[in-house]
């Protein structure tokens, strides 16, 4: 064998050729299966990034909703807040005024007292109410006093009272009726802070006879009690002439219910002739 030719392999040497080739293949598989994690890797993570962006976009969405609502929710009580206020705002200006803005001042009243008839029969009961609205304040204080003229239903009046102070007043008003069974305190008393004061009783008048009720009105200050004049009204209660009050009590009754069953009667009536016309 020649010594100087190279085209003769030693021996083994396709073993190592083999070796060789083997070690390259394996390097390549381990770059293509080390590039495929690599990719499967970046695709998982960009899978969760794009999970994590959705949620984290539902998570803003959700979060924008709740501030929206809740912005629209503060803008509606705030609407409320400024229409209580705008109610209330007068009234607490004439409640503060009253009390702790003007003093000394005077309080302007004007009433009406709502009383029986003139005459009226016995065994009947009746209402008497007095109701005062507030209409004027003004600084400063002049002479306390009332103006009265009759209406029909009874008798209207301006009242003029003072302010001395920041104290409380009240309003006391008290039925005087000698014979008459009352239902209600005879003296009822409302804050002069208020601006409508509202008095009310039930009279029963069992007896005929000649009747004066008086409504005597009076100032409550804790310094004292200031008398404001009466309104005054007489009457006369009389009887069915040989008739018991009870048997007039019923026979006052029954005419109700007359009444009421002919006024039904009638509304019949001219339904019944509406419908005949109707049909015809």
């Amino acid at each position: 064998m020649d010594p100087d030719r190279t085209d003769l392999a030693a021996p083994g040497a396709d073993w190592l050729c083999f070796d060789s080739l083997s070690l390259s293949g394996t390097v390549v598989l381990e770059q293509v299966v080390r590039r495929s994690a690599e990719e499967n890797i970046s695709e998982d993570a960009q899978r969760r990034e794009g999970e994590m962006r959705a949620k984290r976009d539902q998570l803003q969405e959700a979060y924008d909703h709740e501030q929206q609502e809740w912005e629209k929710n503060r803008r509606e009580r705030q609407l409320v807040e400024e229409e209580i206020k705008a109610l209330l705002t007068p009234l607490l200006i004439r409640s503060a005024t009253s009390r702790q803005l003007l003093p000394p001042h005077m309080i302007y009243l004007v009433g009406d007292a709502i009383l029986p008839t003139k005459r009226i029969y016995a065994g009947n009961a009746h209402n008497i109410s007095l109701t005062l609205q507030t209409k004027n304040r003004v600084p400063g204080l002049q002479e306390e006093g009332h103006l009265t003229e009759g209406t029909n239903g009874g008798q209207r009046f301006d009242l003029s009272l003072q302010q001395p102070d920041r104290n409380e007043q009240f309003l006391e008003v008290e039925l005087q009726a000698a014979g008459v069974n009352v239902k209600g305190a005879s003296a009822q008393q409302q804050s002069l802070d208020l601006d409508f004061l509202r008095y009310h009783w039930n009279c029963h008048f069992t007896n005929p006879g000649d009747y004066e009720i008086a409504l005597v009105m009076r100032v409550i200050h804790p310094s004292g009690v200031r008398n404001q004049g009466t309104i005054e009204h007489k009457m006369q209660v009389i009887q069915f002439r040989f008739i018991s009050p009870r048997v007039a009590r019923w026979a006052a009754l029954v005419g109700i219910v007359l009444g009421i069953v002919a006024t039904i009667a009638i509304i019949i009536g001219n339904l019944h002739l509406f419908g005949v016309g109707m049909s015809k």
